[in-house]
């Protein structure tokens, strides 16, 4: 029988609390919103009426895609009266999300023992790039070094280059964000038995390092060789790109027998005449098809492959992606805003995620928000007035 979908999102009456950071928190902080978590994000007092106009600047002041359906409040942790705020928004909470480095929490008086004892039933999740212990734990970071050090970087590039950085997808928000979330879940569901919160030490070397786990199996046991000469990193002739006619790309992901055959007679060679895996011919079977592909241009191939069974892509622009009849179809990406947003996702049948609210300024909620966790009137003048919170003008 068909199902009713109820609103609100699985997770509505989550209510988590964000911490000031870049990249990797706030992105699992949306994907807890998509998901139907009220958030409230903390932000620098700084922040707040800075202008906007250049991209950069909104991604640094939380103004992105990122950022989208919360409630935003502005604190100025460095200062104890600062401290106590979080401290009252953290004991009417289910979660905590922060990224500082190891020891910043437990200095500004917001680390997890303060906070637990306030809350003894709160998620309290740490989300950095070497963990909460071990040599590199206070160091500073980025995607590229937590890559590099896990052994991933190595092997991503081309035979006749060396390591080639990829976006801050992999590290930061598939093994970082994406983990700290699957963490939160978790010590949700545990805490519906016990009653009880914990601390969530989200890494994200230690997600890059389970992505890799299939890598670095193959590796270990000599059955992967350098990088740009392996199946699946370009070495092969039937996973990779090619050039077209236009100076535009395609890729092929041809692995199985039975498309890599349909692949070379779409493109007029014989596939009896071919051993999928002699190492040997790769490099000559790539130049005879990159010869074949670079005689029409990329949208003719897209036409001639439709229909086949080949794994093929044309290689597009986020503003290509964004148009794309599939992406249509299935409402992958939401327009109506200054560019496309993903859509939330997983899809669930019974408690589909709500459609995301737009991005708030930083402290565009600081007294709504403040009201609703039960200070007075006569504290929150006081704190606007000291300088430890303040309110965006949204008019």
């Amino acid at each position: 029988m068909p199902v009713t979908p109820l609103p609100g999102g699985p997770l509505a009456g989550t209510r988590v609390l964000e911490l000031p950071a870049l990249g990797p928190v706030p992105f699992a902080a949306m994907l807890l919103a998509d998901l139907g978590a009220d958030v409230v994000r903390v932000d620098r007092c700084d922040t707040v009426d800075l202008p906007s106009a250049d991209p950069l600047d909104a991604v640094l002041t939380g103004r992105d895609d990122l950022a989208r359906s919360r409630r935003r409040i502005a604190v100025d942790l460095r200062r104890p009266a600062g401290a106590e705020v979080v401290l009252d928004l953290a004991g009417r909470s289910d979660v905590l999300l922060e990224g500082f480095r190891p020891g910043v929490a437990e200095r500004l008086g917001i680390g997890p023992e303060p906070v637990c004892e306030r809350n003894p039933g709160l998620v309290y999740s740490r989300l950095t790039g070497w963990g909460q212990d071990g040599p590199l734990a206070t160091e500073v970071g980025h995607d590229i070094g937590y890559l590099a050090l896990s052994g991933v970087l190595d092997g991503i590039g081309t035979a006749d280059g060396g390591p080639v950085a990829p976006l801050g997808t992999i590290g930061d928000f598939a093994g970082g964000a994406m983990l700290a979330v699957i963490g939160i879940l978790a010590a949700l569901a545990e805490r519906t038995r016990s009653g009880r919160g914990q601390v969530v030490d989200g890494a994200i070397l230690d997600g890059v390092l389970l992505t890799a786990s299939v890598d670095r199996f193959l590796r270990l046991r000599n059955a992967w060789g350098p990088r740009g000469t392996n199946v699946l990193d370009g070495g092969s002739h039937f996973y990779r790109c090619y050039r077209t006619a236009d100076d535009r790309w395609v890729s092929f992901g041809a692995v199985e027998p039975r498309f890599h055959d349909e692949m070379l007679r779409c493109l007029g060679i014989d596939p009896a005449t071919v051993d999928q895996y002699d190492r040997g011919r790769w490099p000559e079977l790539a130049a005879r098809i990159q010869a074949v592909l670079a005689t029409r241009t990329r949208d003719e191939w897209v036409q001639r492959l439709a229909g086949h069974d080949v794994c093929f892509a044309p290689v597009l622009t986020h503003e290509e992606a964004a148009a794309h009849p599939h992406v249509v179809a299935r409402g992958a990406l939401l327009s109506g805003n200054e560019s496309p947003q993903a859509a939330p996702a997983p899809r669930l049948s019974r408690t589909p995620a709500p459609p995301p609210r737009p991005t708030r300024p930083p402290g565009a909620d600081t007294e709504a928000v403040l009201r609703d966790a039960g200070l007075g009137a006569d504290r929150i003048a006081a704190l606007v007035a000291a300088g430890v919170v303040r309110q965006a003008n949204t008019a």
